[in-house]
């Protein structure tokens, strides 16, 4: 026995509009998200060079002065030292050392020192030449 016949009709324009809809709205969320992603990965390469740069320096440069250091002058030594053997040259090596520094840093401050210790490296830089190297091998000692 049958009682009466369901009509089912459907509207699938709409369903399809509101899945393009969705689908587009993912596709813009996924690209604001990608280009956000790059500037980050892009801003982090350049923050992460400039550490490697700054690394590189504080490594072979002493900040006070800005000779090079104890770690530079050790290796430029060693080069010079094994250069000179060699070729059975000379090598001439200069230690100064500021008597009483540590006087002028207790008495006068940091500062002062940091002043005092400019000041000699830069005479000594002007003493030595465009041909001789002058390095900060310690608190007050100059090579």
């Amino acid at each position: 026995m049958q009682i009466g016949v369901l009509y089912l009709r459907a509207n699938l324009k709409r369903l399809y509009t509101q899945l393009l809809w969705y689908i587009g709205t993912t596709v813009m969320v996924m690209l604001v998200t990608l280009f956000a992603a790059a500037s980050l990965l892009n801003r982090l390469q350049r923050a992460v060079h400039s550490a490697e740069e700054r690394a590189g320096f504080l490594a072979n440069y002493d900040t006070v002065t800005d000779l090079f250091n104890r770690h530079a002058f050790n290796q430029r030594f060693q080069t010079l030292l094994h250069e000179a053997r060699n070729n059975n040259t000379m090598l001439a090596l200069l230690v100064f050392d500021l008597d009483d520094f540590k006087v002028i840093n207790d008495s006068l401050g940091h500062d002062v020192g940091d002043k005092l210790l400019r000041l000699v490296a830069q005479r000594l830089v002007s003493a030595a030449g465009p041909s001789n190297v002058v390095y900060r091998v310690g608190g007050d000692e100059f090579a």
